[in-house]
Parts: C-alpha cells; structure tokens; sequence
C-alpha cells in the first residue's frame, strides 16, 4: 500500500499539531516496514530535519517537497483547488492530513486528522483578538474538511464537538484514536513525588 502523509506540520507547525506529526512520522517509521511511505512537505522557509533524522533509517520511506510559500500554496488549494499534491508525490492509496492545511489529492482515499477546536467550542476562554482571527481559520477548516472521506479525531470530546458544528460529516465516517504518550513522560514513585513536592513548594496535603 502507498500512502501519502502531509507532514508540514512538523516542520511549520505550532505546538499541538508539530508534535502529533513529529510524533506519528516517527511511529510509523518504526513500526511498520510493509508499507511505502512519502511525506509531503510544503514550507519555503524552514528546517525538515527533524523529519530526515527520523525516516533516515526508514528504507520505506522517502520525501517530497512543495517550495512554495504557504500563503500562497494555501490560496491556491482554497481558489482553485490547485496543484493536487499527486504532482509531486506521486499516486497513493492513503493521503493523511496530520494537520488542517488539507491539500487536493485525486488518486487516494482521504484521512484528516481532527484537533480541537476550542475557538469554535468555548470562544470566551481565549484571547479575543485571536478568536477573531480564527473566525477565518474555521471558515478553511469548514470547507477543506468536505475533502475528506473519513476523519480520525484525537478524542471522543473533539468527535462530538465536529460534529455538532459540522453537520455534514456523518458519524460513522469519525473514529476516535486517542493521542499517545511520549516516552519522555513515566510514572513516577509516589513517595519521592511527595518529598519533592514539599523540598520545592512546602506542600503536604491536601
């Protein structure tokens, strides 16, 4: 099987979503040797090494880049749902979205992955001017969303929030896959939590 996975994301991306596709790539790259993989990358400006470090080892896994400014590249898959990114990584079987850029695909069945969208859900809790400016952003996500075939939301929560605000994905197209835990967080011994708790902040119970 060919799949494509936008992985942009990881290296222009903020917070949430460059983790989740740092995090997914590297995954993927490890754990599944049968499948042909190529991660599209679309930013003029930045650094995919974080990227070329993790599928370097990866001999089913390959990259391709789309050099062009995103405010550009971005309009014109808005616009004129224009250049399918088939272009340049060629045909697949899967197209992944790891993020909400969305770009066209015609050969390939279409995952988008679903992050929160607190902004539309509980706009009161964040600052207003960056409400206002996503009131954009909910407008893309509105209209690239209607590409895709199926949906994986990262929680049961974000699931009902889609859709109730997108009425037209049905619910049996939307299965929840919780996002993981990274390797870097461990359950730590009970007693010695407790001591540090009290040598840093002097606090015991409750």
């Amino acid at each position: 099987m060919k799949i494509i996975l936008d992985g942009s994301d990881a290296v222009v991306g903020t917070r949430a979503t460059r983790r989740y596709a740092i995090n997914l790539i590297h995954e993927f790259a490890s754990i599944n040797k049968q499948d042909q993989f190529k991660i599209f990358l679309n930013y003029f400006r930045g650094n995919s090494e974080v990227i070329d470090l993790t599928i370097k080892k990866a001999k089913n896994f390959s990259r391709r880049r789309y050099p062009m400014p995103r405010h550009i590249s971005l309009r014109l898959w808005d616009k004129l749902n224009f250049p399918p990114i088939d272009i340049f990584a060629g045909k697949a079987d899967i197209f992944h979205a790891l993020g909400d850029d969305c770009p066209p695909v015609k050969s390939a069945k279409y995952i988008m992955t679903l992050h929160g969208i607190v902004y539309m859900t509980a706009p009161e809790l964040l600052d207003f001017n960056y409400v206002n400016y996503v009131k954009k952003k909910q407008a893309w996500l509105r209209k690239m969303s209607k590409r895709a075939d199926y949906f994986i939301a990262v929680s049961n929560t974000t699931k009902v929030d889609f859709l109730k605000h997108f009425g037209f994905i049905a619910p049996e197209r939307v299965g929840v896959i919780p996002l993981g835990i990274g390797s870097e967080f461990k359950i730590l011994e009970k007693e010695m939590v407790k001591r540090e708790l009290y040598r840093r902040f002097s606090i015991t119970k409750p």
